[in-house]
């Protein structure tokens, strides 16, 4: 895996975290579900990378979504990084596969007892 992850573009080593979900909780995002599909062009990234501090000051005081400033600015930022990955790779699918040589990995305990995980 090291190596996969020297072939990644410098948008996504470089793209924004914050944009998770930092300290909302699900049911809260859930419940916006629609106010996002709304807000961000069906997620349709063509589009979502298009949008200009216009659009994202709009976004700002959209009462259907989260409207913290740096989320929607990541989510912009995530949008072309998707986009630069898909361009790189061919697809996003082939970009998330190349992480494990095109191979699914299955994991199955040699005994039938479930593991913990250490800590």
């Amino acid at each position: 895996m090291g190596t996969a992850g020297a072939r990644r573009p410098s948008a996504v080593r470089d793209a924004d975290p914050r944009g998770r979900a930092g300290g909302l909780s699900w049911s809260t995002i859930l419940r916006k579900r629609a106010g996002y599909r709304r807000a961000f062009a069906n997620f349709e990234p063509r589009r979502v990378e298009r949008f200009d501090a216009r659009r994202r000051a709009v976004l700002r005081r959209d009462a259907g979504i989260v409207r913290n400033r740096l989320k929607i600015e990541s989510t912009v930022t995530n949008a072309r990084a998707f986009l630069a990955v898909q361009r790189e790779f061919g697809s996003f699918d082939r970009y998330l596969w190349s992480f494990v040589a095109a191979k699914r990995i299955v994991n199955r305990p040699r005994s039938g007892a479930v593991r913990r995980a250490r800590r």
